[in-house]
């Protein structure tokens, strides 16, 4: 059933104002969120009820935690990721109780990551059982994390991934990256500014950009005026980053986070 809910004067609320964390209990069990807010800033009526969205895809997940003033969690089960990666996208909503369908706040969409770490992580891993390819990007659609599928039936596949010298790492993490860069740059043509961090688009690029940096890599992104000549200079950059990665074998390993 479709949701029409009216934004009229909708406030963002600040990723100053809310946590949302990813959890695991149990080892195989599927991830569980946690939430804290203080939106006392916001003046919401405290009788406007707090709706917590996870999607990737055409997948997603919706959870009612309560109200302003009344906020209710439930049991850790009931706030678990059931078909889900941790690639997903979530967003935190405040609608009015009185006027049906009327949001008063809302969060920028964000992704999270349960793996404790003092890296971003923002290349997921999900291990596959039903696939004949040894990998895969799954891109989902064009604002989601790229996610990198890996064959269970590999001998020892799971280990490697954790290995940065491992041939599994060596050989296919800078495929990885061209893939995704290529995907971004060259295929969806995507554009971004500065004030977009949450993107995945981002994230890579960042990333990319300390390898070899590229000056004015945004503004390149804008620059319509000659398109033939910005696919030839972004090409080039790929190849330039995806080289410069395997040769000094930096560690994309240190931003991957395993799925399932």
């Amino acid at each position: 059933m479709l949701r029409h809910l009216n934004a009229t004067n909708r406030k963002t609320i600040s990723p100053q104002n809310y946590s949302l964390t990813l959890h695991k209990t149990v080892e195989t069990a599927s991830p569980h969120f946690n939430l804290t807010l203080n939106l006392g800033k916001y003046n919401f009526p405290d009788s406007a009820n707090i709706c917590v969205e996870a999607w990737r895809g055409n997948v997603c997940q919706r959870w009612n935690v309560g109200t302003v003033g009344f906020i209710d969690l439930g049991d850790d089960a009931s706030r678990r990721l059931k078909e889900l990666p941790i690639s997903a996208r979530f967003r935190i909503t405040v609608i009015s109780n009185e006027t049906h369908g009327l949001i008063l706040g809302e969060t920028k969409p964000v992704t999270r990551s349960f793996q404790p770490s003092t890296h971003q992580s923002f290349l997921p891993v999900q291990f596959v059982d039903n696939m004949n390819e040894i990998w895969r990007v799954d891109h989902g659609n064009s604002d989601d994390v790229p996610v990198l599928q890996l064959n269970r039936r590999l001998r020892n596949v799971e280990d490697q991934i954790g290995k940065p010298t491992s041939f599994l790492c060596l050989t296919i993490l800078p495929a990885v990256l061209r893939t995704v860069l290529t995907r971004f740059l060259l295929i969806e043509n995507n554009s971004l500014t500065e004030s977009e961090p949450e993107q995945a688009m981002y994230q890579w690029l960042n990333f990319s950009n300390e390898l070899v940096p590229y000056d004015n890599l945004l503004d390149e992104l804008e620059n319509e005026s000659d398109i033939e000549q910005r696919h030839k200079e972004l090409s080039s950059w790929i190849e330039s980053v995806v080289e410069h990665f395997a040769e000094t074998r930096l560690k994309l390993k240190d931003h991957v986070s395993s799925v399932t």
